[in-house]
């Protein structure tokens, strides 16, 4: 159905445990530059020694080292020199280095002179400093050029882990040494998309593939190589793409890299075209986890008596296990096991699963009061340590009721754009318990996408702050 080419070869998969993330090129070749400053200013102070046998104050001389680093860094990424593109190119951009070091130049005069500096530092050393400096950035500027291209040759640089799905025509002209090198994308798999003369059914069980495919090797995002005026297929690609969290970009076709061939420009970056984004991004990513895993913990130490007298009073009323186990699908459609106080007789996971009632025989005397209380879902903390889920985001559902609720509602699978939660919008606006309507479920789905679509750390403190009180008065948890 669809031509598929492998990852990597074997060799190629343990070099790149020892890779250097894209991310980290710029900080890197920031490196590569300041400490070519830092030698030209030593240099500096060398010149001057000579000169008056004497070394001038140090302290003063390293504000100036500092500012002209951050000076020209700033610089040097306004024209763009971090820039993969930039840096496969052939050439040391003498005009930009230039041009950013004279920004340097500029700037430090202007500061000194404002601020009555002149008399801490002596002119002689940052003449020295700055004339040997512009060498200096050249000679770094080459043996970083030179550097990046090698580490590109011998996949030493890890770029965006993406999965590439295109037509035929398309991919044949794209390496992944071009995708690597100048847009920052490490091709973890390819997918040929059929003629533009197939029917409709059989893109759309390509673009199935795909989002599966990308699932399995985890893909950080999705890049299309499609001809741009073929829009009937992109959006049917594009249809089966949005269940994925992640984004994806449309690369120029061979129409518009022709254009940019021979010619001195980083448009070709910029061409890179968003058409769908993440829910949320790094950042955003990053900064909820690590809110999740504190408080996560701090809950965890002082809920830890009343768990202990839980699972006490589980034990003594009843037969069978204290923690109740069952499979969940969480980000990403992924699955993962789901811890809970266990409330009832029963331990069902499988294909047939009833949700709890009002009334429920099942019901155990102490798991009623654990229901009602929702002590039962403080076992959920040890998900969120493990990253399974979050404290705040959609409530997790039994597989089978996930496959079931997937079939009556189009956009249910967009609940996995983000981790599930233990608490979440739908819970504390009065959705939680048994749902005994297809409307009861529609509306708890349109919180959910409210959520994922309006996720902010404000948003995710308001459901906290408000689940305690929504527990406390719900009529219908069971």
């Amino acid at each position: 159905m669809a031509h598929l080419v492998s990852e990597f070869d074997l060799s190629t998969r343990k070099a790149r445990r020892l890779s250097i993330s894209h991310g980290m090129i710029q900080p890197l070749f920031v490196l590569f530059d300041a400490t070519a400053i830092l030698l030209a200013s030593v240099l500096g102070l060398v010149v001057y020694y000579f000169l008056r046998a004497d070394f001038m104050d140090l302290e003063s001389y390293a504000g100036v080292d500092i500012f002209a680093i951050s000076v020209y860094a700033a610089s040097a990424s306004y024209f763009r020199l971090y820039r993969f593109r930039q840096l496969n190119r052939s050439g040391l951009e003498f005009k930009s280095v230039l041009v950013s070091w004279a920004a340097v130049l500029f700037c430090l005069t202007v500061c000194l002179f404002l601020m009555k500096l002149g008399s801490h530092v002596s002119r002689a050393t940052i003449t020295a400093f700055l004339v040997i400096a512009l060498p200096s950035l050249l000679i770094s500027r080459s043996i970083s050029k030179s550097f990046f291209k090698t580490a590109i040759q011998t996949s030493l640089i890890r770029g965006r882990r993406a999965i590439v799905v295109g037509t035929h025509d398309e991919l044949v002209s794209i390496s992944q040494e071009h995708l690597l090198s100048h847009y920052g994308i490490d091709e973890g798999e390819r997918i040929t998309l059929p003629a533009r003369e197939a029917n409709e059914s059989h893109t759309e069980a390509v673009a199935r593939e795909a989002a599966g495919r990308a699932r399995i090797i985890r893909a950080g995002e999705v890049v299309l190589a499609l001809p741009w005026d073929d829009d009937v297929r992109l959006r049917l690609v594009l249809k089966h793409l949005r269940t994925l969290p992640i984004p994806a970009s449309l690369l120029p076709d061979r129409s518009a890299r022709s254009l940019l061939e021979g010619h001195n420009s980083t448009f070709a970056e910029e061409l890179l075209i968003p058409v769908k984004r993440a829910p949320l991004g790094p950042f955003a990513r990053l900064a909820k986890r690590s809110f999740d895993t504190v408080i996560a913990a701090g809950l965890i130490l002082a809920f830890s008596p009343v768990m202990i007298v839980a699972a006490l009073a589980i034990r003594l009323d009843s037969k069978g296990p204290v923690i109740f186990r069952q499979q969940r699908r969480g980000f990403n459609g992924e699955t993962f096991v789901i811890y809970k106080f266990r409330t009832m007789s029963v331990m069902e996971d499988g294909g047939k699963i009833i949700q709890a009632k009002k009334g429920d025989p099942r019901l155990t005397r102490v798991g009623g009061l654990l229901r009602r209380s929702s002590i039962d879902e403080l076992p959920q903390l040890f998900n969120v340590l493990k990253g399974d889920m979050s404290l705040v985001g959609p409530r997790p559902h039994a597989l089978t009721h996930d496959d079931e609720f997937s079939a009556l509602v189009a956009e249910y699978a967009f609940r996995h754009h983000v981790k599930p939660g233990i608490t979440g919008l739908a819970q504390v606006n009065g959705f939680r318990g048994e749902m005994r309507c297809f409307d009861d479920l529609k509306q708890r789905i349109d919180y959910d996408l409210k959520y994922v679509n309006n996720w902010s750390f404000l948003l995710d403190l308001q459901i906290l702050a408000r689940t305690s009180l929504a527990t406390v008065i719900a009529k219908n948890a069971h």
